[in-house]
């Protein structure tokens, strides 16, 4: 009679290692590759805002802010740029209306421009009651 004996634990342990090593590698790679693109959202959200603008009240005149009007969470995703000499009472009451949730422009620039405007229309008209 012959008997062979096997190991066959050591063999199972081996596999076991094998699988928990690739599963712990696995998850890492999954995190990293989550938190990448957390990133990549968040960088790509931050580029946006900080190129687009809008026009606001701010106690009365117009102001430009960078960003989105409103809010989120809390979260507000504007910053005042700087309030203008332009009373909002003096504006068309159209745009004076918009201008409680926000006039968006591409960029500061157009919202400079549209300021020059708002003026150009204040002095016509005073310039017309005189």
């Amino acid at each position: 009679v012959t008997v062979i004996v096997a190991d066959v634990t050591g063999f199972a342990e081996a596999r076991r290692k094998k699988m928990a090593r690739k599963t712990k590698i696995s998850i890492a790679l999954v995190l990293v590759l989550f938190a990448a693109i957390v990133a990549g959202a968040a960088w790509g959200s931050k580029t946006y805002l900080d190129t687009v603008a809008y026009l606001g009240d701010d106690n009365g005149t117009v102001a430009i802010y960078r960003g989105m009007p409103g809010s989120l969470f809390g979260l507000s995703f504007s910053t005042l740029e700087r309030t203008t000499d332009v009373p909002v009472d003096q504006l068309q009451p159209g745009v004076a209306n918009r201008l409680a949730s926000g006039i968006r422009v591409d960029d500061g620039e157009a919202a400079e421009e549209l300021v020059k405007e708002y003026e150009k229309e204040i002095a016509a008209r005073q310039g017309g009651d005189a």
